[in-house]
């Protein structure tokens, strides 16, 4: 499967079309060119190092994140995704930052299809989200959705995004298991055909930030 490819735009609807969750202003989603409404309800956000987005030469669409993370903007299709360019954007005469919002929006329809595993007790769980879907990482903007699972979580939660099919969380309380997360996201970064960041991060008043952690 191949989820990483160069920035296109212009693609048309497969079979998992699905209808787009409109904008607040309908009148703005009616002025959107046909091409830009034909695919709105695949366009959904790739949290990627702002290394891949200097590397992709063909002028990926992102927007800053934490660090040195983007959000890059992808159309779905069922077997891949396709970076949306640049130039696609121009031409649809759409801001990113309003892509984003629909990006997001479609990711939020998708979470009838997570499942978080639970591996240890107490303040010594670790929460693992695997869909394998190509969003994992991505899960990472919309954190808020999954407070009905990481509210009990004692402290702070602590986050890492190794690659693109791997969000796991847990407790800062635990000093020994948050530095053995470091070293496991870590390692699986370095060896992932996919990686996203050997850092870890919180999750704090709706903003996602780096952990400063204590040696």
């Amino acid at each position: 499967m191949n989820r990483h490819r160069s920035a296109a735009g212009g693609h048309r609807g497969g079979p998992r079309r699905a209808q787009p969750r409109l904008p607040g202003d309908l009148m703005a989603y009616l002025r959107w060119p046909a091409a830009l409404r034909d695919v709105a309800g695949r366009i959904l956000p790739q949290v990627v190092p702002a290394s891949f987005c200097e590397a992709g030469g063909a002028g990926v669409v992102s927007l800053p994140l934490v660090a040195d993370l983007r959000v890059a903007l992808v159309l779905d299709e069922p077997h891949r995704y396709t970076f949306i360019s640049q130039a696609t954007v121009r031409h649809w005469g759409v801001a990113p930052e309003a892509l984003l919002d629909l990006a997001l929006a479609n990711l939020r329809r998708r979470l009838g299809d997570v499942e978080w595993k639970r591996i240890g007790r107490g303040p010594r769980t670790t929460y693992l989200c695997e869909t394998f879907d190509g969003y994992d990482a991505s899960r990472i903007l919309i954190l808020d959705a999954f407070w009905p699972v990481l509210a009990g979580v004692p402290g702070e939660v602590v986050l890492g995004i190794p690659h693109r099919d791997c969000l796991v969380a847990v407790s800062d309380q635990d000093r020994d298991l948050v530095a053995e997360l470091q070293r496991t996201v870590a390692a699986d970064y370095a060896q992932a055909r996919y990686p996203v960041s050997p850092r870890l991060f919180r999750f704090r008043n709706g903003r996602l930030l780096l952990a400063e952690l204590e040696e």
